[in-house]
């Protein structure tokens, strides 16, 4: 079927391409979950999903009104239900009751993930419970659900301000505008918002509804489209769509991850997302416009783009529950995943969702009755999802292995601060290391040869040392402070190098920054050297540094970076800096790490703070 021939009066009318457009975001953001270091900013196929829906969505309510002279929501928002609710069900269930079966971890904080995914409100559950979107070494079972949310929160709202819209605006020019100034207000609040919290600006519906209201004013300045055939439009358009298709997978394969993403990268996505529609719209009969359509609507792509909804639903889960259970090479793990994923939303598809979807639930109970052997096979597939969920439910943790581990780690050097304190105060005469300077990073010059290695290390105590650490420091913390009594340690969860000068400033100015000073903040990102500059600079003279590598699964690129940078400040400065090289050590002994991979458990953390005792001797 070609543009000119696209169906504008049926039920369900169609835009030629967009099942492939689905298929590309699909894409774009299985490849960034299963190997980010491929897809750096693969998560703006939710914003094309976004726009997507944002006109679908008006453009049907507008459809319904020019063509019924009423939006009848009661219709329209059950329309929606069995569109999308069908597959989240069998994911939601489906997946959980895989994770109850395994146990661990892999089920933590389930009782409120399964209550936000199948109440719609999974973003805002989200918050409350302070989960972070971005913790990629602690992930939970159903995160992805948080962008079903947004769009059925967008689906109950945006219909009543639409019939008032309509009802009270008259001029096109002035809904569209009003549509835009939705979507620019979004953005401003999600800019502002991300200084404090990246995860609230991300998955707030307030936050990240500019994509939606994006594709809503498209809608809004072609209110024709789906009812009648419009006059030709500029063949530019076709030719906009198709370089704006090049660019958003570009885009979405090399753009650098980084705060300018938050919000203005994903802004720019939505924009190239609204561009590429109108491109493929039927009025733009001639040029590429039609070509790019007809390449988009390939079987494959159609196929893929019908069941991309359930793929997206399904290969997060099953990352999780991979995550937390094998080890194996990314690139296989990927492959497997994505092949599960395709199975089991083409299952979903053609047995529940597209049954539902075209007969009603009330049809398809009708048709899962008439015969006995499927109203059985549904109905104990049915009763063992739901107690298998329910068992998983009613046993799993707030908190990963991991976090309790940097709990616990957290709770025993509070126990500890006061005689720390203590000992810092009754030390201070003599461990006080000479005033601060303002100093750069020392030259090769003042080092010229390395220290000499003796065999027989140089005893030093705890209350010489200092470290400013992350959240492995925090695991580690029992087992430092037992190796070296008396150290003091100023850790937090997902510090990375640009807080480490301000954090050393600040305990330089208490009198608790020591002559040793340990840096363990390479899990969570690399260490260029403006900020090791800066922080060489507070810190100041008279001050040694260990440095300490990091070890995590392959999605933390940055971690090999780090470790690089890491050994190559002690071959610049090696009479001022020593290598606790931490990774090799929990690479060799991954029994006595969590299961994210990353924080040493107590045994674990006996070879973390034996390596650090090892690396401050070796001065």
């Amino acid at each position: 079927m070609t543009q000119t021939q696209q169906p504008m009066q049926g039920d369900h009318p169609r835009i030629i391409g967009l099942d492939g457009l689905r298929a590309i975001a699909a894409g774009i953001v299985v490849l960034y979950h299963l190997l980010p270091n491929t897809v750096p900013v693969g998560f703006v196929g939710v914003d094309v999903f976004f726009v997507i829906s944002g006109f679908l969505i008006t453009s049907l309510l507008l459809r319904e009104g020019q063509v019924t002279g009423r939006i009848r929501f009661g219709r329209f928002w059950m329309r929606r239900f069995r569109r999308l609710f069908p597959a989240v069900i069998v994911a939601a269930l489906g997946s959980a009751a895989i994770a109850s079966l395994i146990g661990g971890d892999v089920t933590t904080g389930l009782r409120w993930q399964l209550t936000g995914a199948l109440s719609g409100t999974y973003n805002w559950f989200q918050i409350a419970h302070s989960s972070s979107y971005f913790d990629a070494s602690n992930p939970l079972l159903l995160t992805n659900l948080w962008s079903l949310a947004v769009e059925l929160q967008f689906y109950f709202v945006w219909p009543i301000v639409l019939i008032l819209l309509v009802a009270f605006v008259r001029e096109k020019k002035f809904r569209v505008a009003v549509a835009v100034a939705l979507a620019a207000l979004s953005v401003g609040w999600h800019a502002y918002l991300t200084s404090a919290d990246v995860t609230r600006a991300y998955v707030g519906t307030d936050s990240h509804s500019f994509g939606l209201m994006i594709g809503a004013a498209l809608a809004l300045a072609l209110p024709q489209v789906m009812v009648e055939r419009l006059p030709d439009a500029s063949r530019n358009w076709g030719r906009s769509a198709f370089a704006a298709l090049i660019a958003l997978i570009t885009f979405g394969i090399f753009a650098p991850d980084g705060a300018w993403m938050y919000p203005w990268g994903m802004a720019i996505a939505s924009i190239l997302s609204a561009v590429i529609i109108r491109g493929m719209l039927p009025d733009v009969r001639s040029g590429i416009g039609p070509y790019l359509a007809g390449l988009l609507e390939a079987r494959p792509m159609v196929w893929l783009g019908q069941r991309s909804y359930g793929i997206y639903l399904w290969h997060w889960p099953l990352w999780v529950i991979f995550f937390y259970t094998f080890e194996i090479n990314a690139a296989v793990e990927a492959v497997i995943i994505v092949a599960l994923s395709i199975i089991l939303a083409h299952l979903s598809y053609t047995f529940v969702e597209n049954p539902i979807r075209t007969q009603t639930f009330a049809g398809w109970f009708r048709g899962v009755r008439t015969s006995v052997s499927r109203a059985v096979v549904y109905g104990v597939i049915g009763a063992f999802l739901v107690g298998t969920c329910a068992y998983g439910a009613v046993t799993s943790s707030n908190m990963t292995s991991a976090q309790l581990l940097v709990q616990q780690g957290k709770e025993a050097l509070e126990r500890s601060q006061e005689q720390a304190e203590a000992d810092h105060a009754h030390d201070a005469p003599s461990q006080s290391p000479e005033p601060k300077q303002s100093s750069a990073p020392p030259s090769k010059s003042q080092s010229a040869a390395p220290a000499p290695q003796d065999k027989n290390p140089n005893p030093v105590k705890g209350n010489q040392v200092t470290v400013i650490g992350d959240s492995v420091t925090l695991a580690s913390a029992p087992a430092l402070v037992d190796a070296l009594p008396g150290i003091y340690i100023d850790a937090e969860i997902s510090r990375s190098i640009q807080k480490a000068p301000a954090v050393a400033a600040k305990l330089h100015d208490q009198g608790k920054l020591k002559e040793y000073v340990v840096i363990a903040l390479s899990t969570n990102g690399n260490l260029p050297d403006v900020w090791v500059n800066k922080l060489f600079d507070a810190v100041g003279d008279g001050h040694k540094f260990v440095f300490v590598t990091g070890s995590a699964p392959a999605y933390a690129t940055w971690v090999p970076q780090a470790n690089k940078q890491i050994a190559a400040l002690a071959k610049k400065y090696p009479d001022r800096v020593r290598v606790a090289d931490w990774a090799p050590i929990a690479k060799a002994n991954q029994d006595k790490i969590a299961p994210d991979h990353i924080h040493p458990e107590p045994s674990g953390s006996q070879l973390y703070a034996a390596e650090v005792k090892r690396a401050l001797e070796s001065f």
